[in-house]
């Protein structure tokens, strides 16, 4: 998997909980327990809190991106999602310009 690639994943939450999302690679390696970094791409903007919207990052060039519509980047969180919940293609990759701001992002998540 490369990095700034757009992959579906299955996005666990809470114990039986979870669904296909797509999300973005930040590590190009797997942990040792087979978990890789990502971050989670919503387009459901207009449908969350303004508390929850403080975290979302704008997609600029979702087309070019292969998105259906305007994404957004979960900026508030890594999610860690074991390698086997990943779907080995990917969809789509990040433009140069939206790997900036994901650079940015993953910099802010590490210095919290």
């Amino acid at each position: 998997m490369k990095r700034f690639a757009i992959h579906v994943a299955f996005v666990a939450w809470g114990v039986d909980g979870g669904k296909r999302r797509p999300v973005i690679i930040i590590s190009e390696k797997r942990r040792k327990d087979g978990v890789v970094f990502t971050l989670g791409i919503t387009s459901k903007y207009n449908a969350d809190s303004p508390y929850v919207k403080e975290n979302y990052v704008e997609i600029v060039d979702w087309e070019l991106s292969n998105l259906e519509k305007q994404s957004y980047i979960d900026a508030g969180r890594f999610l860690q999602i074991p390698i086997e919940a990943i779907d080995n293609a990917p969809t789509g990759y990040l433009s140069l310009r939206d790997r900036k701001t994901v650079e940015g992002i993953i910099r802010k998540l590490i210095n919290r």
